[in-house]
């Protein structure tokens, strides 16, 4: 990008995140097109980690894989961090209550297969869609509930939110989802996994 200052090249990387968050295949055209890269990237924006992280995925799937139920996640960010924020999230047959955030939120799958589910505000499944390695991407739009089911028992999603982000507190749960590990969680979790593994299109 020779030619190009610090605060275009700063404007252009801006656009093709939110590019990326709203239709991640544009990645490699944006790429060959405009002479985007991750090290570009890096250079503006200290700290980018891209959905590559190979080490990191294979310590929290070996933690996870001998322990039914579990998940553990990864964020790669401080919560004030105001640029794109990557999160890593590894389950093993575990249930994540349905939430909504206010930003979009794009889920990239990284391994095994998961279903993603959305809600309308009563709790009823609006829109299912089915992850493979095949077909890796969805996006939830801000202020939907959604949850993801993992349909191969050890899974692992990328998430990238727009920052700045809190994991703990940059969400809504709504009252109709039981909260993880208390009193009805489970049975509600098998009514999840049983719409996550019919063929009932929504």
């Amino acid at each position: 990008m020779a030619g190009v200052n610090n605060k275009s090249m700063k404007w252009i990387c801006e656009w093709v995140e939110d590019m990326m968050l709203n239709f991640p295949q544009s990645y490699d055209f944006i790429s060959r097109n405009f002479g985007y890269t991750r090290e570009v990237r890096k250079r503006l924006f200290p700290g980018e980690i891209t959905m590559e992280d190979t080490t990191k995925t294979n310590e929290l799937i070996e933690r996870v894989t001998n322990s039914p139920g579990s998940r553990k996640h990864h964020f790669y960010h401080e919560p004030g961090f105001e640029g794109i924020q990557d999160g890593l999230n590894v389950m093993n047959d575990s249930y994540i209550r349905p939430h909504s955030r206010s930003t979009d939120e794009l889920i990239k799958l990284n391994t095994g297969k998961v279903a993603s589910l959305s809600f309308d505000r009563h709790g009823n499944v609006r829109k299912k869609r089915i992850l493979t390695m095949e077909d890796q991407f969805t996006v939830i739009p801000g202020n939907t509930y959604h949850t993801i089911v993992p349909i191969q028992p050890v899974s692992s999603i990328w998430i990238r939110v727009k920052g700045p982000y809190n994991y703990k507190t940059s969400r809504e749960d709504p009252s109709w989802a039981p909260e993880e590990g208390k009193e009805g969680a489970a049975g509600y979790y098998n009514k999840l996994k049983i719409i996550s593994f019919n063929c009932t299109q929504y």
